[in-house]
């Protein structure tokens, strides 16, 4: 089973990395300032992914991480509309050369459709970029709202685990699942 790496949940470094992106840098430019700062080493993929779920875990949490998200997917739909007015350029540019060249020169319209297509694989993959943003980002989200059965679960394991360590006691024996599954039901 993958365990977390301890230094990497640290607040301060998560806080960081957030803050850093919001700035504008990128995941290789993070990386290394969380280097130089905290003397963590941490994969871009990882700097992305604790950027990541900290975004996430502050949009369940608080208005102002809201806010970030906000930023985050405005800029999203910003870049979405310019590969859409890129897309229409390049369209009345096909026109305009086709008008131009086409019937008259078709030797010549042609010369140009390997830019063309070009040209078009970069807006579509930019539109496929994009759109995969705004899953993942709605993923994470997903993925940090419990419902109530897994709320109970985690709540009753460490209750568990903070009454095997001494920290409280507990007067009333809660449920166990484990205890319930064993017990004797007179069928023998």
């Amino acid at each position: 089973m993958f365990k977390a790496r301890k230094e990497l949940q640290d607040p301060k470094l998560r806080q960081r990395i957030v803050k850093l992106k919001n700035r504008g840098l990128g995941w290789k430019a993070i990386s290394e300032a969380i280097y130089k700062e905290f003397k963590v080493n941490v994969s871009t993929t990882g700097v992305k992914s604790i950027y990541e779920k900290e975004l996430a875990l502050g949009l369940a949490k608080s208005g102002k991480a809201r806010e970030s998200f906000e930023v985050a997917c405005q800029a999203i739909e910003e870049r979405y509309a310019k590969a859409v007015k890129w897309v229409d350029k390049l369209g009345s540019a096909i026109d305009s050369i086709y008008d131009r060249y086409g019937q008259s020169s078709p030797e010549l319209f042609i010369k140009y459709a390997p830019v063309i297509l070009a040209v078009a694989r970069e807006v579509l993959n930019q539109l496929e970029f994009l759109k995969r943003e705004q899953e993942r980002i709605s993923i994470y989200q997903k993925n940090l709202i419990y419902s109530p059965i897994q709320i109970v679960n985690i709540v009753h394991k460490k209750l568990k685990t903070l009454e095997r360590e001494g920290y409280i006691k507990i007067l009333k024996k809660l449920p166990d699942k484990d205890e319930e599954d064993t017990t004797d039901t007179g069928a023998d």
